[in-house]
């Protein structure tokens, strides 16, 4: 009755990293490191998704009358909130562990676990920027950096298990012309 077969979402914890066959090389770690950076883009992809929802659902009631009606959705709304700021904190935990279980791995992505530090700064902001005012214009650029940053780290993770990929240089010109959209 193991947990052999397992999807992974779930299963960060003894088993993630360091499976009892894996080579010496860390080979299967990196991999499963970079599916789960993966993972982490398509939730923050649903997340951001989400957020600006609510931005163009906020904006296209602002005009709209009192009342009970407008008193539940503006309660339904902060609670949709609370759940995207809960599940930014869960992903952020995510990140940070993943961030410290590379530095206990000592796989030399030094790079890569900074990056995820700074990602996670930055999801920290967001929160505090959900849980206080909401729904903003900063809040949604916030998120879409942080997309962009995990899939920077994606795709800069990924190419360190194939070493074969020579297309380092045309991915920091992909990447900036991402990140100046």
């Amino acid at each position: 009755e193991g947990g052999e077969g397992s999807s992974g979402a779930g299963s960060e914890g003894e088993d993630g990293m360091t499976p009892g066959g894996s080579s010496p090389g860390g080979a299967g770690a990196m991999q499963q490191f970079v599916d789960q950076i993966r993972q982490m883009a398509k939730q923050q992809q649903a997340l951001n998704n989400a957020m600006q929802g609510m931005a163009q659902g906020q904006a296209g009631s602002a005009g709209a009358g009192g009342g009970q009606a407008a008193q539940r959705e503006m309660m339904r709304r902060q609670a949709e909130l609370s759940k995207l700021a809960t599940q930014q904190e869960a992903m952020k935990k995510s990140l940070e562990q993943m961030a410290e279980e590379q530095r206990s791995a000592k796989s030399g992505m030094h790079q890569a676990i900074d990056d995820l530090r700074r990602i996670a700064e930055d999801m920290q902001q967001s929160i505090g920027d959900m849980k206080a005012s909401g729904v903003r214009p900063e809040t949604i650029q916030r998120q879409e950096r942080i997309l962009s940053r995990l899939l920077q780290a994606q795709q800069a993770a990924d190419g360190a298990t194939d070493p074969t990929d020579d297309g380092d240089e045309d991915f920091g010109e992909v990447l900036r012309h991402e990140l100046n959209n």
